[in-house]
């Protein structure tokens, strides 16, 4: 389980490199008119990241919420999925949440971390989109601000690496790193905690 966490910001910043540095070649002869279209893309495969999101992040949160509702009229759907309801409420919270507390966050990895233009913003949403909708189809949850981070990034290091501000970037290196041991550490003293409450 912890492949697909560890994994994908590696194989977005990976891609997002690969298809920067495909493009850009192509980007120093285009008139900022003819440019025009790759700004729609970038809309594009934003919505194709929220689409996988929701293939990933999405399925988590569910999850977590049919545990806490489990064996209640919550969940009381034909066949073994889970209830409209359970979805309809983590799709609500979900969007409530990235419109409230996201700007922040979405401030930070779009302007940030570097300054990638039209032709970064597409690769590091289409290098997002993909390492995620692979992540949904292997069955490897993951993070998707992690995955977008990595990738933008990855634009930042395919063009002027002095232009990545790595000072945010170790920042966020660091969160991570204390992040993941410290929700596992807290998850396992709450298992325990019930265990023994329950006995």
């Amino acid at each position: 389980m912890l492949l697909g966490i560890l994994l994908a910001p590696v194989l977005g910043s990976l891609f997002a490199t690969i298809i920067s540095r495909g493009l850009r070649p192509l980007s120093f002869r285009m008139t900022r008119h003819a440019a025009s279209p790759l700004r729609g893309g970038v809309w594009i495969t934003s919505a194709a990241v929220a689409l996988a999101d929701g293939t990933n992040d999405g399925q988590k949160s569910m999850g977590v919420l049919a545990v806490a509702v489990s064996g209640s009229a919550a969940l009381a759907s034909p066949g073994t999925g889970i209830g409209w309801g359970v979805k309809a409420v983590c799709a609500a919270v979900l969007a409530l949440g990235a419109g409230l507390g996201g700007r922040q966050v979405i401030a930070t990895v779009s302007r940030g971390l570097a300054q990638p233009g039209p032709v970064g913003s597409l690769a590091a949403q289409s290098a997002s989109a993909g390492v995620i909708f692979l992540g949904a189809v292997a069955g490897l949850p993951l993070a998707t601000s992690a995955v977008v981070t990595s990738a933008m990034v990855g634009t930042g290091i395919a063009g002027r690496r002095r232009h990545v501000r790595w000072q945010a970037v170790g920042a966020i290196l660091w969160v991570w790193a204390v992040t993941l041991p410290a929700c596992a550490l807290l998850g396992a003293g709450f298992f325990e905690v019930f265990r023994v409450l329950t006995l």
